[in-house]
């Protein structure tokens, strides 16, 4: 794999870091290390993005009225029905008097419930499917481009559109970060760069999954993911714009409509 995609001093970062960059408390020395690694400088927008997801759906207004209030934690746990039965009570009987944590209440289950609607239906393969459309039944699952927050991508927000700056996709737990560069400044070729991850962390399920450059329908390149979510398409010359194919287990991940200005 490409140097491009790895962090230059592993050793020297962890999860926290991150967190900290984004909460404004972050270590000299990382910030020193983020200036010189273009690895952690993507960790970090993946970081930033979903960061900014949970909190669009999380919007409540803080207030010195929610004192008393329990902790959110407890209110989710309250939603997702881990509470006992007089732990319920005694949070419904709260939740009679208090607006912020009835508004919490409505915006979670909305979060939990409410169906995605880029998300097809899906479907289940005949028994007598055909051995060589063995991918025709899987669900599909169009990935969409998370807006850039930080200055640094501020260019790289118009969907399916890039100049080589990273670009990162949501589609379920899966977050996509795509760069797509000419070979040469002059080229029509491509070199695709990209990294692949879920919200667990857990990549056992990714490793070796198919990933393909397709145009129209037809498959122009394929590569398998590695043990760290990476891949990368050398020199690869799709008709634009392309798609990119994710094939999992039970659905493929699309990456629609990407192309170089």
């Amino acid at each position: 794999m490409s140097e491009f995609l790895a962090c230059i001093r592993p050793d020297q970062v962890t999860e926290g870091d991150y967190l900290a960059f984004l909460n404004q408390d972050a270590r000299p020395q990382f910030e020193r290390h983020l200036a010189e690694c273009e690895f952690c400088r993507r960790e970090l927008q993946v970081y930033q993005s979903l960061d900014n997801k949970v909190r669009r759906q999380f919007e409540f207004i803080s207030s010195p009225a929610r004192t008393l209030c329990p902790e959110t934690q407890h209110v989710g746990e309250y939603v997702a029905g881990m509470l006992s039965g007089l732990e319920a009570d005694k949070l419904r009987r709260h939740l009679a008097t208090c607006e912020w944590c009835t508004a919490e209440v409505t915006q979670m289950r909305k979060w939990l419930q409410e169906p995605d609607p880029l998300l097809e239906e899906q479907t289940v393969r005949p028994p007598d499917q055909p051995q060589s459309d063995r991918f025709d039944w899987l669900r599909r699952v169009v990935a969409s481009l998370l807006k850039p927050h930080t200055l640094s991508y501020a260019e790289a927000g118009v969907r399916g559109t890039t100049e080589g700056l990273p670009l990162t996709f949501q589609a379920e737990e899966l977050t996509i970060v795509l760069t797509v560069q000419p070979v040469s400044p002059r080229s029509q070729a491509l070199n695709i760069l990209g990294l692949v991850q879920t919200d667990d962390g857990n990549l056992d399920a990714l490793i070796g999954r198919k990933i393909c450059v397709s145009s129209q329908g037809r498959e122009v390149a394929s590569e398998a993911l590695d043990e760290l979510g990476n891949f990368i398409f050398e020199n690869v010359q799709p008709p634009q714009p392309f798609d990119l194919e994710i094939v999992l287990e039970s659905r493929i991940i699309i990456v629609p409509d990407l192309q170089m200005n």
